[in-house]
């Protein structure tokens, strides 16, 4: 029991180590990409993907823990390069908050809906999230050596993807979908 305590301990030390290091490193370099969803104007600034990261007034339960740079892997042979805020939720859960600029995400998403064509379940649902069309995924990744539901939201906003989740409970990813404001 001693040992479990201190095992528990170590990791819970180790997640705190690798969370502050990835503040650091986001806070040293900028996470802005170039692809603008918005050209802006003398008073608004370009779209950058940043601005889709919430980081107050994020929903009850929700804590923000990074934003970083990173690359995003899309079944055996895509990749793309955007930004990630990273969450945790109140049961404990890590929760993401991706944007990908490009030149069409509209493409992107397809691929990703792609790698769901054999699916023995339907696991699209269409929403309306922040006014913008949104597709919602629900997904059975094996956790604990069982089946557990996850969702997760997609949408388009300008020149960027947009992904929430994956979550337990659709409820908090609409919420931080929600508070990204976009």
């Amino acid at each position: 029991m001693l040992l479990t305590a201190r095992l528990v301990s170590f990791a819970s030390s180790m997640v705190s180590l690798v969370a502050a290091a990835l503040l650091v490193a986001c806070a040293s370099r900028p996470a802005e990409h170039g692809v603008n969803a918005d050209a802006g104007s003398a008073d608004t600034a370009p779209v950058v993907a940043t601005d889709f990261i919430p980081i107050a007034n994020l929903p009850p339960g929700f804590s923000h823990l990074a934003t970083h740079d990173t690359t995003f892997e899309f079944g055996l042979r895509s990749t793309y390069d955007g930004t990630e805020g990273v969450y945790r939720n109140s049961v404990g859960e890590d929760v993401y908050v991706q944007v990908m600029p490009n030149r069409d995400p509209g493409a992107i998403l397809d691929e990703y809906k792609a790698l769901y064509t054999d699916a023995n379940y339907d696991p699209f649902a269409d929403l309306i999230v922040n006014g913008h069309p949104t597709l919602r995924v629900l997904r059975y990744p094996v956790i604990d050596g069982m089946q557990q539901e996850r969702y997760s939201l997609w949408w388009i906003n300008g020149a960027f993807l947009v992904t929430v989740g994956a979550t337990h409970d659709p409820e908090s990813v609409l919420a931080l979908a929600t508070a990204t404001g976009h």
